[in-house]
């Protein structure tokens, strides 16, 4: 699953966005993310981090270990999503930080079909 992010950002929008995702009839607890935040001005604080952890934890149960990669571009993102990243082993994640689409994609799968529909989608969208 993918799901990239444009315009301001805050991780109530993150919540919602959990929220949404997981009403989709098609979504599956088991699929990985890849979470594109190139495109946009994550804004957040560390204090809001533990809360964001907690509503995700009351609203998704991972039964076995999951994989988010996050693609990020600025100081700010690389900052909370560390902070979130030092969390998700409560959640069941295991949780990367990544600058390029290609070190996300060869990270989250090895099968070279995946990767080149992966990448095709991450570099059309923006």
């Amino acid at each position: 699953m993918v799901a990239k992010f444009f315009g301001k950002l805050r991780l109530s929008d993150m919540q919602a966005f959990t929220s949404d995702i997981i009403s989709e009839p098609d979504y599956s607890i088991t699929y990985p993310l890849i979470c594109d935040f190139r495109d946009c001005t994550a804004v957040g604080y560390r204090i809001d981090v533990p809360d964001f952890i907690r509503n995700h934890r009351s609203k998704v149960a991972i039964p076995q270990k999951k994989k988010y990669g996050l693609i990020i571009s600025t100081l700010n993102q690389r900052f909370i999503f560390s902070l979130f990243k030092l969390s998700a082993p409560l959640l069941n994640l295991e949780v990367e930080l990544f600058d390029h689409s290609e070190d996300c994609i060869n990270w989250m799968t090895d099968n070279l079909d995946q990767k080149i529909e992966l990448l095709s989608y991450l570099e059309k969208r923006g």
